[in-house]
């Protein structure tokens, strides 16, 4: 899944639930799986304009909008 769709309806005005919204900005491609009624994200994160990146991994129960 790539979120930027969401960073763009972010931008936009639309509210974007958690852990979504905080995702779209720093993930530019998430792997995504469904195991009963969680999700488990895994990607690589940038959180500045440097290295180092990150491993992130996500679990929740909300769906991606």
């Amino acid at each position: 899944m790539s979120p930027w769709s969401l960073l763009d309806r972010g931008v936009a005005g639309d509210e974007l639930p958690e852990p979504w919204s905080g995702l779209c900005g720093h993930v530019p491609d998430l792997m995504l799986w469904r195991v009963d009624a969680r999700w488990i994200g895994l990607g690589v994160a940038r959180w500045g304009e440097e290295p180092p990146f990150q491993l992130l991994a996500v679990v929740t129960e909300v769906d991606p909008p």
